[in-house]
């Protein structure tokens, strides 16, 4: 069987004594006050009219504890274009003097996976969105959360189950006893979230050690007799770099594999309306490492509130001895910690990733998870679609050589 709840973990190499609820800024949990939880009304938004709630969406993200980008009105505006009216399901949640205090954006879904079984899934695409955590705000999470999943469990003709390809672990004691979360596939992955300003350099020493010599060392040789140059393009210098991402992407493994967005036409359309949208928002940046006038890396960077995820990343392989892609996470890790106030970073890191691998020390865990608002056959035919998945997965590892998670 799947692993079911455990003590969830989220740690910071700076203060390993801090609590998920403290290092979130969690006031409330699950046992919130039954007044608080019913002066919460939500109701399901029309997901075209939810693609102008820009304002109130970015209010909502710089109260949040860890805003997801990808529930921003102008991330879903290309799935909402795509969608059947009653694919999507947009969930908000207001207090009593109507500020919003939570979205949730799911879609329904029915795969062989789920035996049959109608569910409804966050994020939207999976393959592209690496989270699927609601925005809650932190001082009404608990009340938030399950208010919305009251509505999920109460509202006529909604599926009952919840998957969460990547559910934040820190989340699991927000749900009340009324709701079963079961989780498969677990991971940690790394972020970017000192427990107090610090130095860019500071942070990089400590993180590094010697081997931030050793990077500065690369980069001189990676320049050679040149320089070696980053930028950070933003609004609509960052669709002219998005266009350079993909055509560096092209180039290494996963334009060999046929896996590049250069290779799907009708994905890349749609990544370049999500990026013009945001870009119209100023929510991204595409970072990029160049010699001269040849990009050596580049980066994709989505924002929210005071939080950005790394979305898209590529580097040139031909240069792989020099580590261009580990320098690029250098000069972000700069850019990010030298802004007013500092900006976090979620590495975005999939299952199967060793955190160890990237430059940035702070952890926090992460699962594939059903959650279960009643229990029922449904219920039961996911979780257990589930576990087969995951048997299958972990059996087509271990025949590729690759390691079980």
């Amino acid at each position: 069987m799947d692993e079911m709840i455990s003590s969830p973990r989220l740690r910071r190499a700076t203060d390993a004594s801090l609590e998920p609820a403290q290092w979130l800024g969690f006031v409330d949990d699950a046992r919130a006050d039954a007044e608080v939880r019913a002066a919460i009304a939500v109701e399901r938004v029309d997901a075209t009219a939810y693609a102008g709630w820009h304002v109130e969406f970015e209010d909502l993200a710089a109260r949040a504890a860890w805003p997801n980008p990808f529930m921003a009105p102008a991330a879903i505006a290309g799935h909402a274009a795509r969608a059947e009216a009653d694919d999507l399901v947009v969930l908000t949640a207001r207090r009593g003097d109507r500020r919003l205090v939570g979205v949730w954006v799911l879609r329904r879904s029915r795969s062989l996976w789920h035996l049959g079984a109608e569910v409804l899934e966050a994020p939207l695409d999976a393959t592209f969105e690496p989270t699927s955590e609601p925005v809650l705000d932190r001082r009404q999470a608990g009340a938030t959360l399950a208010a919305l999943l009251d509505f999920v469990r109460d509202e006529p003709g909604l599926p009952r189950v919840i998957v969460a390809p990547a559910w934040p672990r820190d989340l699991d004691r927000l749900l009340d006893a009324r709701t079963s979360i079961t989780v498969g596939e677990c991971w940690t992955r790394a972020l970017l979230a000192p427990a107090a300003p610090i130095a860019a350099d500071a942070y990089l020493a400590s993180s590094l050690g010697k081997g931030l010599k050793r990077r500065r060392k690369s980069r001189q040789q990676l320049a050679g007799d040149g320089e070696a140059t980053y930028r950070s393009l933003r609004g609509q210098d960052a669709l002219a770099g998005f266009e350079r991402f993909v055509a560096l992407e092209a180039t290494g493994w996963k334009g060999r594999a046929g896996t590049a967005l250069a290779q799907d036409g009708e994905t890349l359309a749609r990544m370049r309306a999500r990026i013009a949208a945001l870009a119209a928002r100023d929510k991204v940046a595409v970072d990029l490492l160049s010699v001269g006038k040849r990009d050596v890396a580049a980066g994709v960077l989505i924002e929210a509130g005071d939080s950005c995820l790394f979305w898209k990343t590529a580097y040139d392989e031909t240069l792989a001895r020099f580590a261009p892609g580990v320098l690029l996470d250098i000069d972000i890790t700069h850019r990010l910690l030298a802004q007013s106030p500092p900006m976090r970073m979620d590495s975005g890191m999939q299952e199967f990733s060793d955190p160890d691998g990237l430059i940035w020390r702070e952890r926090r865990d992460y699962a594939r998870a059903v959650i279960a608002t009643t229990d029922g056959l449904a219920a039961l035919l996911v979780r257990l679609g589930a576990g087969l998945r995951r048997r299958v997965r972990l059996a087509y590892r271990r025949w590729k050589g690759g390691a079980p998670a």
